[in-house]
Parts: structure tokens; sequence; C-alpha cells
């Protein structure tokens, strides 16, 4: 967890550097300071991939994610400071075999917020891992096989895995009330399931759970 800090001194930063670099005058910078929360989103997952070409395994997965970040209220929207994200567990195994110490064709995939939406009566929040799909070269299949990771859905954004039919079982996303914020902690879990299926190729199969966890606490000003 990164240490506490003060938006008063994000503030006076900010202050100062607008004075320096502002063409117009200096007061039409806000005179008040704006609200200012650490935020912690925790995921974790783990599933199974169905294989096809004769493999009589199936190839089992699992994440654990933390992503460390500050929010900073900018009128019904919010300002993301990117502050750590940290990969904590990232296994894949065929079988017995453990495939989680091979790179390249295992990438160790990067947990973000990518965007805070803040609505009049709730704030969303959008996750997603890069790369968004992991590509398995294929050691005893001549047939590559690829590894949807887990996201959220937003509005006007392509979203991973173009070929498949994926199919959930409740919300992706994780909202809380607005009227949340005005205490000095928050905290709210959520849990999804997914189901995706390759249009390309159907005996593919693809079945995970998720769990997220995200923490708010309002900072002093």
């Amino acid at each position: 967890m990164p240490k506490e800090f003060s938006c008063h001194f994000s503030y006076l930063f900010l202050t100062c550097v607008f004075f320096l670099f502002s063409p117009g005058p200096f007061n039409s910078f806000p005179q008040s300071e704006q609200k200012c929360w650490q935020t912690t989103l925790q995921i974790k997952f783990e599933g199974e991939l169905y294989l096809s070409s004769g493999l009589t395994d199936r190839l089992k997965f699992m994440a654990e994610a933390v992503w460390h970040g500050l929010l900073e209220e900018d009128g019904l929207d919010f300002i993301i400071y990117h502050l750590a994200s940290n990969l904590k567990r990232w296994e894949i195994q065929l079988g017995k075999k453990s495939l989680r110490l091979k790179s390249p064709p295992f990438p160790r995939p990067d947990f973000r917020v990518d965007y805070v939406e803040g609505l009049e009566k709730e704030i969303r929040f959008y996750y997603s891992f890069q790369p968004s799909e992991i590509i398995w070269s294929g050691e005893n299949t001549a047939v590559s096989f690829k590894l949807l990771l887990p996201s959220s859905p937003r509005a006007f954004k392509k979203e991973p895995g173009a070929n498949d039919l994926i199919k959930t079982t409740g919300s992706r996303i994780v909202v809380i009330e607005r009227k949340a914020l005005e205490n000095p902690v928050v905290q709210k879990e959520v849990f999804w399931q997914a189901e995706v299926s390759d249009r390309l190729l159907p005996q593919k199969k693809e079945v995970f759970s998720v769990w997220l966890k995200l923490f708010l606490k309002r900072l002093s000003s």
C-alpha cells in the first residue's frame, strides 16, 4: 500500500506550474481545492481453457493483481493518477506442467484502471489487463490458442476478443453510489463469471471467475 499523502501538496505544485506556464491571468485557476481519494483495486481470477486437437488436458490459469492510484475530483468526473500496479500471482498450467515461467509466449500482464466515469448518482470504475489476450503458441500442437483476460466493457471502445462470444454472469463494472464518497472509507466487492467461445474454433471454450475489491480512502486537504 503506497504511503498516504496530502492533496494539498499536489494542488500547490499544480498551482505553481500553472502560474509559470499559463498565458492567461492567474485567477483563472480554480481557487478551491479538489477532493482526493487514495484508491486500490484488487483482482483475483481463475479458470480453464478447454483445448482441441486431441489434447485431453485442460489449460488452467490463475492470477492476482492490485492497482494503486489517486483520484482527484474534476466536476462529476475524476482525474486518475497511476501510482503502481503489482502482479502478485500469475500461473498457467497444462496438466501437471506449469508454464508460468515461459516468456515468451506468456508475458506478465499489467493490471490498471483505465477510466473512472462520474455520473450524477453513481461512479463506475473500468479496468483491464495489458495485453488483453495471451497467445499460446502450442508446444504440443500446431494450433495456437489465445487466453482472454478479464476486463470491463466501455462504450465506444472496441472490446478485446473480436472473434469471441462472451457470456457473463454478474456485473463486470465496479459501481459505487456517489453519496458513498461522503464517508471517509469506501469499499466494494464485485464477483462475476464468464464463458468465452471462439467463433472460428467452436471446440475451444474458456471459462473463468473474477473477484474484485475496490478501496477508497479520503485524503485530508
